[in-house]
């Protein structure tokens, strides 16, 4: 199953931590679970460490792996789902919407794309999508620079961690491109009516990014100008 997979893809296995295995380890892992009688396993080597220094552990190991936090004293606006709060997230999100308010809204997007893009870039191991790329080039949906669902992880947890913010699982997905990725930062960073103070975690965005687009315009978003007829 994974014999189509790159340098790149294995790699990202790793940083995520769940490594790929030889096809000689497979099959042993194969024989060991049809052998337990379980109605349902993952025969899948798992680095806990790596996972427990990740932004967010993935829903499904969170039986096996926690994460430890400081005790902290909670910080209004700022909690986790177990109520405790998270003060370098809320430092990181208050620094960054901090340094946009000082600057005019093109610039604003400008910083923040060009963080989308040394994320992307990070994730592809290719410095080709980073800062200094045209306006038709950030408009490419990912899924045209060769991005996975995988991939799509690594790029939420890679941004979560470097804006402060609580991003979903499906970010990438629901704001297919760049350009569109970097707007939907902004609106969670630097909302209007707001006083210009970042959105408190679990906030629900007033607009949308996709509010006054047909689905034409989102087809378009997802493939990207090349491969527009």
């Amino acid at each position: 199953m994974g014999a189509h997979l790159d340098t790149k893809a294995f790699l990202r296995q790793e940083r995520v931590g769940t490594p790929a295995v030889s096809p000689e380890r497979g099959l042993e892992l194969f024989d060991a679970a049809l052998a337990r009688g379980d109605a349902a396993l993952v025969p899948q080597p798992v680095d806990r460490a790596t996972v427990a220094g990740n932004p967010e552990v993935p829903y499904v190991l969170r039986q096996l792996i926690r994460q430890r936090r400081q005790a902290t004293r909670p910080r209004a606006g700022v909690e986790h789902r177990n109520g405790h709060a998270d003060p370098d997230r809320a430092d990181g999100r208050a620094g960054l919407a901090g340094r946009l308010r000082s600057l005019q809204p093109s610039e604003q997007l400008d910083v923040l794309l060009d963080l989308v893009r040394t994320h992307v870039a990070a994730v592809r191991h290719d410095d080709s999508v980073t800062a200094g790329a045209d306006n038709a080039d950030a408009n490419r949906g990912f899924t045209e620079l060769g991005l996975d669902s995988l991939a799509a992880v690594e790029l939420r947890n890679a941004l979560s961690a470097a804006t402060g913010l609580r991003l979903p699982a499906t970010l990438m997905y629901d704001h297919p491109n760049r350009s569109l990725l970097a707007r939907y930062l902004h609106e969670r960073l630097v909302p209007e009516g707001t006083g210009d103070e970042p959105a408190a975690e679990g906030t629900q965005v007033r607009s949308s990014p996709f509010k006054d687009m047909t689905v034409e315009d989102l087809v378009r978003a997802a493939l990207g100008p090349d491969k527009q007829e």
